[in-house]
């Protein structure tokens, strides 16, 4: 068996998009982005952050302002289409807001406990 592709997936994915949507299976949640697009897009995605963090790592200390511009080019319009992805992914998973709300919320207590016992260590170190 051969190794199994991007392209190949996605071409799985929008014929599955196919027969369900002859078959009546599948509600159009969205007008432009079928199930199968949406996990493909995921995809995709998850392909260009790959390449942006190792393009990002092949900067070396004489890098020019070209190539960083590039680079934070690139991760600007990941940042614009993940963000447009997930509005959508939240259309067909709308579990994944609650999960994504309480991931931050803990962050957020993470932090808030982290800030609280770094000032009480100084106040120690200050006192001794």
């Amino acid at each position: 068996m051969g190794d199994i592709t991007e392209n190949a997936v996605s071409m799985d994915l929008a014929k599955e998009d196919e027969a369900e949507l002859h078959d009546d299976l599948t509600a159009i949640i969205h007008d432009d982005v079928l199930p199968g697009r949406l996990i493909a897009q995921g995809l995709e995605l998850e392909d260009h952050q790959h390449v942006l963090h190792c393009d990002a790592a092949a900067l070396g200390p004489h890098s020019t302002d070209l190539q960083h511009s590039k680079i934070l080019e690139h991760a600007n319009c990941l940042y614009c289409k993940f963000e447009a992805w997930s509005s959508i992914q939240q259309l067909y998973i709308p579990g994944v807001v609650k999960l994504l709300t309480r991931a931050e919320d803990k962050e957020k207590d993470k932090e808030k406990r982290g800030g609280k016992g770094k000032g009480r260590d100084k106040e120690k170190e200050h006192d001794k």
